[in-house]
């Protein structure tokens, strides 16, 4: 999958190499361009330090592994989850005759595998009701302010069909209501199976 990421901004093209159930490299989408992220579904890496002033480990997250696959194969996988309920709100309750959307939510807490110390995230997915597709992904993580931690969303839109597959073209991280940065898809492929080495 090949992008362009804006933040604040600054816009960086951007390829994502996914292999399920978990592995992934997001390099630079250019010739020799750096890989900034990478985990091959035991070790992370990131040898790539900062892009457009984004953390390697929270793009990786983002982009690598707050997907639907992720979700999916952890309850394969026999992760305890929990089913919030279905058809809830996405506004906060004050706009009058609200006609959607409406998203099925499901927590579960899943370690972030990019980071040295394994955080442990309590992570809700929002799954739209009427098409089953992820439309965002909600979870607090440590931060520096007076809070100490910070509300992420993780919102995934402009669903299509790309050589067959359906992709979220459009992924945007909020923090604290804030957008911190965007990713736009503007090409996807499915291919056979890749060699470990790769991530």
């Amino acid at each position: 999958m090949t992008g362009v990421l804006t933040q604040k901004g600054v816009s960086t093209d951007l390829r994502l190499v996914k292999q399920l159930p978990s592995s992934f490299r997001l390099e630079e989408a250019k010739a020799g361009g750096r890989t900034i992220a990478s985990f091959d579904g035991v070790a992370a890496k990131l040898p790539g330090g900062v892009t457009g002033g984004q953390p390697d480990e929270e793009l990786g997250e983002a982009l690598g592994l707050d997907t639907p696959e992720t979700f999916l194969y952890s309850l394969a996988d026999g992760l305890p989850y929990r089913f919030l309920g279905g058809r809830f709100r996405t506004d906060d309750g004050s706009t009058p005759d609200y006609k959607g959307p409406w998203v099925d939510i499901y927590a579960m807490s899943l370690s972030s595998v990019l980071r040295s110390d394994k955080q442990i995230k309590y992570k809700m997915f929002m799954f739209d009701s009427a098409d089953f597709l992820l439309r965002r992904v909600v979870y607090d993580t440590p931060s520096t302010t007076s809070k100490g931690q910070r509300r992420v969303e993780i919102l995934l839109d402009n669903w299509r069909v790309i050589n067959g597959l359906k992709v979220a073209t459009e992924i945007v991280r909020r923090e604290d209501n804030l957008e911190a940065w965007s990713f736009r898809v503007t090409e996807a492929v499915a291919g056979p199976k890749i060699a470990n080495e790769t991530f």
